[in-house]
């Protein structure tokens, strides 16, 4: 497989599999911040769950 494809498109494929997973994360995160906005304004923050959420995410990380 390495004489077909070699080692760099390999690497290649990794780093550009970890950009789009990155890039994914992003956009999911700010189309929720609309929600978030909303719950803020009502005084529905959920403040413990986005605690818990956001630690989750750094340990994951």
């Amino acid at each position: 497989m390495r004489i077909i494809n070699g080692v760099w498109l390999r690497w290649w494929v990794q780093v550009a599999s970890a950009l789009s997973n990155m890039g994914m994360f992003v956009a999911e995160i700010s189309s929720d911040s609309y929600q978030i906005m909303g719950m803020a304004a009502r005084g529905m923050l959920p403040v413990i769950g986005i605690l818990f959420s956001t630690s989750g995410v750094v340990l994951l990380s």
